[in-house]
């Protein structure tokens, strides 16, 4: 009996560290392409591709801790994805400016895609404060990839994201989640954030400030994790 219920609880703790590490693999995606695309900026840090590299590296941490989690088919297509996305970024951390081909980004994206695809059920669904986190890291990637690549996002041959719908679908979220956590300090300093730079995003085709989102999106997801692990 001892032993029957060691087994249980191993699972039990066992089951939360994978999820982790499948949201934590997904957030790293998008982090790619919004990193990248400041990479590219003009106004970019001198450290920004450095942050890149760690982003590239802790991403693929996620990916290996996932283990036996998923259907050994799904692990080899991600692997594969993963490792052709991996190539592309290491080639755009020598020459950032190529994220402002439309190329480069249509590889990225569809790897991108196929990934997400094959993870399905593992990604987050809400109301789920990562899910959020999700949502979020993906409308500021959207953003940035409009503000610092205009050419390649208006020539590119993957989806283009309507960012006006990806703002009502966050309010949605925001508002399910405060609802049921009203007194949750993390989720409302991701709104308080969130509601500072929504202007700006619906905003997108008339004032860009990537700077301004990129920084705000950074906090606003550090924060939704924070609502989920405490």
């Amino acid at each position: 009996m001892t032993k029957r219920l060691l087994a249980l609880w191993l699972m039990v703790c066992a089951a939360p560290v994978q999820a982790g590490e499948a949201d934590d693999f997904v957030l790293g995606l998008y982090r790619l392409e919004r990193c990248g695309f400041m990479a590219a900026s003009d106004t970019a840090r001198v450290d920004r591709i450095e942050e890149c590299r760690d982003i590239l590296d802790e991403t693929s941490g996620h990916l290996d801790g996932l283990g036996e989690a998923l259907d050994p088919d799904i692990i080899t297509t991600v692997e594969q994805e993963w490792d052709r996305m991996s190539e592309t970024y290491e080639q755009v951390f020598e020459d950032p400016y190529m994220m402002r081909n439309h190329y480069t980004m249509d590889d990225i994206r569809n790897t991108r895609t196929v990934i997400t695809d094959a993870l399905g059920d593992q990604i987050p669904k809400p109301p789920n404060p990562l899910a959020l986190a999700v949502h979020m890291e993906r409308m500021g990637a959207e953003y940035l990839w409009r503000a610092e690549s205009v050419m390649g996002a208006g020539m590119s041959g993957t989806q283009i994201l309507d960012i006006g719908q990806m703002v009502v679908e966050a309010d949605r979220q925001f508002e399910t989640l405060i609802a049921s956590r009203p007194d949750d300090f993390n989720l409302q300093s991701a709104f308080a954030k969130y509601q500072f730079i929504r202007g700006s995003l619906l905003n997108y085709n008339v004032d860009m400030v990537p700077y301004l989102v990129d920084r705000y999106t950074t906090s606003i997801v550090e924060a939704l994790s924070l609502v989920t692990r405490l």
